[in-house]
């Protein structure tokens, strides 16, 4: 069981075409392979999809928790 409070942030920035600019892992999970298998997944959601008004924001924080093993 994976306790709720591991998780890893990342802060993304963003062009305004949904493109990555940077990917931060800010909070570490404390598993480092997952928090790699994370940044991973990430960017390969490039570009990221826009919002249903057609904007992309600059900036936002991915909270990402492992899924628990059955």
């Amino acid at each position: 069981n994976t306790s709720p409070e591991v998780h890893a942030e990342f802060v993304l920035e963003l062009l305004p075409t949904g493109e990555q600019r940077t990917v931060q892992l800010t909070r570490a999970s404390g598993l480092p392979g997952f928090d790699a298998a994370a940044e991973r997944a990430i960017r390969r959601c490039d570009p990221i999809p826009r919002r249903k008004d057609g904007t992309v924001p600059k900036t936002f924080t991915l909270v990402l928790r492992p899924a628990e093993m059955r």
